[in-house]
């Protein structure tokens, strides 16, 4: 039985004695506090990321487990962590696995709108959170340290918005702020008019965006 108790973090049940397995984002505390709580009453085993668990240099261990030679095609250095972590799961929830199916698991792993390349110098990636935009632009410095950033953005409006446009602030080189078709899309002109960039422009609507423009 696996029990979501917030986006990462999972507990696995798979007895009277559970397992809890949590990612890197342990760093939140008041988050750990409560995962540490809730291992404590069902008598679970907190298994951490980087601590009982790891991936370095394309190889994943735990415990008496090893798997070479790890490739994933998703960007980004918390893919590595999230891969981690599935391995972990399925391993302690009894599955036997072995080395070359997982490389193939890995090589083929894929989720639309997580740095989805779309083409060359074109990525689609659906962050919509402090974490997930924190994620991104670690990634894109990663991977992109000496390109310019062009940012095509939409938001709903139940998003901190705010606090996301000035984390892509940091890198954005240029910003492009498109209206699409959602009961909770945020107009673009507030976007336009709370972004400090010196270039930016707004698309009434996203079917405008010339892809090619910034390639």
């Amino acid at each position: 039985i696996l029990n979501q108790l917030e986006p990462g973090w999972l507990i696995i049940i798979l007895m009277p004695i559970a397992q809890v397995v949590l990612p890197l984002v342990v760093a939140f505390l008041s988050l750990c506090k409560r995962m540490y709580k809730e291992a404590e009453e069902k008598n679970a085993t907190v298994i951490e990321y980087d601590k009982d668990f790891r991936v370095v240099k394309e190889r994943y261990t735990y415990k008496e487990y090893s798997f070479a030679n790890l490739n994933p095609q998703m960007i980004g250095e918390h893919q590595q962590s999230n891969m981690a972590l599935a391995i972990t799961a399925l391993l302690i929830s009894g599955f036997d696995l072995v080395e070359s199916q997982v490389q193939v698991a890995v090589k083929n792993a894929r989720l639309a709108g997580r740095m989805e390349k779309i083409r060359d110098n074109l990525y689609m990636d659906g962050a919509h959170n402090r974490a997930s935009v924190d994620a991104l632009v670690e990634t894109l410095k990663e991977r992109f340290p000496d390109k310019q950033i062009h940012f095509i953005v939409g938001i709903l409006k139940d998003k901190e918005h705010s606090v996301m446009l000035r984390k892509l602030e940091e890198i954005g080189s240029s910003f492009e702020f498109v209206n699409f078709q959602h009961e909770r899309a945020l107009d673009a002109i507030v976007l336009y008019n709370l972004c400090n960039s010196s270039s930016k422009v707004i698309k009434k609507d996203a079917s405008e965006v010339d892809f090619n423009e910034n390639s």
